[in-house]
């Protein structure tokens, strides 16, 4: 007797390649936190660096 084997993603995403995207997902939304936080420090750097000027003259 003869078995047909079954493939249930045939012509659909791979696992991987779904997978990779979250990874690359995360990593990007992570990226953005971390960017978002420089840009939070760059400001309270520059408040600083102003009112150390300001104390000085």
């Amino acid at each position: 007797m003869e078995v047909d084997t079954v493939y249930p993603f045939v012509g659909g995403a791979r696992i991987d390649h779904i997978i990779t995207a979250q990874e690359k997902a995360e990593q990007k939304a992570h990226l953005n936190q971390l960017l978002a936080k420089r840009k939070e420090i760059e400001v309270n750097l520059s408040l600083i660096q102003d009112y150390i000027k300001k104390a000085i003259w």
